[in-house]
């Protein structure tokens, strides 16, 4: 059988469900590299407990203010 060959091929491998420890891994090395602190409270909080996601929510929530749309 031949090979699909379509204009698309070249992206396929990027087209793949998000991945939650990948994107953990990327906020680390954000953190590490460039200070830059990368929370979402609700992996936070599945990583390290719900008040560990409270308190992130809160600093993001102090930084930023509230979210106009809340889950």
């Amino acid at each position: 059988m031949a090979a699909i060959r379509t204009s698309l091929t070249r992206i396929a491998a990027q087209a793949r469900d998000p991945d939650p420890e990948a994107a953990w891994e990327a906020a680390r090395a954000a953190w590490q590299l460039h200070g830059l602190a990368l929370l979402n409270p609700d992996e936070v909080e599945r990583k390290l407990g719900w008040v560990a996601g409270q308190e992130a929510k809160l600093i993001a929530e102090k930084c930023f203010g509230k979210r106009k749309t809340e889950k």
